[in-house]
């Protein structure tokens, strides 16, 4: 498992080699960012994504604030198991905030050929599943 930490300064870049999942193993890299040290300015919340593939299903676990700030981390996961799924979960119970950004790249994963009813999200916070009702997306909730 690989691990990509990113501090204050620059949580908004990835570093330059985006971890690759091995499709036959079924193990995604986890990306999360790292707790900055005492001389950098706080993050808000730790942000995690944690990437799990079993069988044709890639679940991608999302904790913390997804936003414009963090929404690189997404992408890389959705990259690194790219191919190797037909269908996309996301768990959201520990998804504090989303904005239009992060929104964005939940609708448009790495894999294009995941058709939009293949993608279903479960757990979604209040604050998120408000987001998705005013987008017309509730029928992708599914627990």
């Amino acid at each position: 498992m690989t691990i990509i930490g990113l501090t204050a300064q620059s949580h908004a870049q990835l570093l330059p080699e985006t971890p690759v999942a091995d499709p036959s193993s079924g193990k995604v890299p986890k990306l999360s960012t790292q707790t900055p040290s005492s001389t950098e300015s706080p993050l808000p919340l730790p942000f995690v994504v944690t990437p799990a593939l079993a069988g044709d299903v890639l679940t991608i676990a999302i904790a913390g604030e997804l936003d414009i700030a963090t929404v690189d981390l997404l992408e890389a996961a959705q990259r690194s198991a790219q191919g190797s799924y037909q269908a996309l979960r996301y768990e959201l119970a520990a998804l504090s905030f989303m904005d239009s950004a992060g929104l964005r790249a939940l609708l448009a994963p790495a894999n294009k050929n995941a058709p939009i009813g293949e993608i279903s999200i479960a757990s979604p916070t209040r604050a998120v599943r408000r987001l998705l009702e005013l987008r017309d997306l509730q029928d992708m909730v599914v627990c």
